[in-house]
């Protein structure tokens, strides 16, 4: 019922806040430094969960499927026609304009552009205004049409006699009689004869136990990165970009279960936080994790 192109219109360094925001950043970004393909990718994927969003509130208004095509990112430097042609703009089209103003939080005041094909728009307000219309005649009280008089029941048959059934047989019981089986009789034990041999413990070499001894003194200077995890979560995308200072992020951990303890990324021990000389924190040791947990 409907298909026509929608362009999405940003300014460069909004782009590049977004974009510094959704891989983790801060919002500062360098704006002598060119946009990638990295950046690209990433608000075509923004901005494809926005359409998407939209598309479906206006599937509910005009009661028909939307489906939406693979966001295709580009760069735009000028106002040549040449990147819309891609997207079946002709030169003498004339398009709708309609602009948002975009703010978030104090890095971005600024508006983004969205751009429809004239025709396209007008088919969308079509079916929208249609679709009021036949909400507005279906909401109007109508006149039920009289009721058609109830017919006169004709009178009931007189119903058969049921047939007569001829008494079944009287089933005689029948009684499995028991037979009788005798007890098994034991086997007697027999005997067997047992190689018994002694026991035999191997060498116990001092030599060897002092060179393993040695070589791990050689590994001993070798530091290792200590960590401490308080918990985990995970979020997606949009939940991460609505992150402000204040917001609450709740971990897989309960309160008052103990941490986790890693050595260079392994789990090696558990404790509880403590306070150092009233200034650092520390953490107490309380259970270490065995050999074969650890591998």
């Amino acid at each position: 019922g409907l298909r026509g192109s929608n362009v999405l219109v940003l300014a460069q360094h909004d782009v590049k806040i977004i974009t510094n925001l959704m891989m983790g950043g801060e919002g500062s970004v360098d704006d002598a430094v060119p946009l990638g393909d990295i950046e690209l990718s990433a608000i075509g994927e923004a901005m494809n969960q926005m359409i998407g969003s939209s598309s479906t509130s206006i599937s509910q208004m005009i009661k028909m499927k939307i489906d939406i095509g693979t966001p295709q990112a580009f760069l735009m430097e000028s106002a040549s026609t040449d990147y819309f042609e891609n997207f079946g703009f002709t030169d003498d089209e004339k398009v709708a304009c309609v602009s948002f103003r975009m703010e978030v939080d104090s890095l971005i005041d600024s508006k983004i552009m969205q751009l429809l094909p004239v025709e396209f728009a007008i088919d969308m307000v079509k079916k929208l205004r249609g679709d009021m219309l036949n909400s507005s005649a279906a909401a109007k009280p109508t006149q039920p049409p009289p009721a058609a008089p109830a017919p006169t029941p004709a009178p009931a048959a007189a119903a058969p006699p049921p047939p007569v059934q001829a008494p079944a047989p009287e089933a005689v019981p029948v009684y499995a009689q028991p037979q009788y089986m005798p007890p098994p009789q034991a086997q007697p034990p027999v005997m067997q004869n047992v190689n018994v041999q002694p026991v035999q413990f191997q060498s116990f070499d001092v030599n060897s136990l002092m060179q393993q001894k040695e070589n791990m003194g050689i590994v001993m200077d070798v530091p290792l990165e200590i960590s401490v995890e308080l918990g985990r979560t995970k979020k997606k995308i949009r939940e991460i970009l609505e992150f402000t200072p204040g917001t609450i992020v709740e971990l897989d951990k309960m309160a008052g279960e103990p941490i986790d303890i890693l050595v260079n990324g392994k789990f090696v021990a558990k404790g509880e936080v403590v306070v150092v000389m009233d200034e650092n924190f520390g953490i107490r040791i309380t259970d270490i994790v065995g050999v074969e947990d650890r591998i």
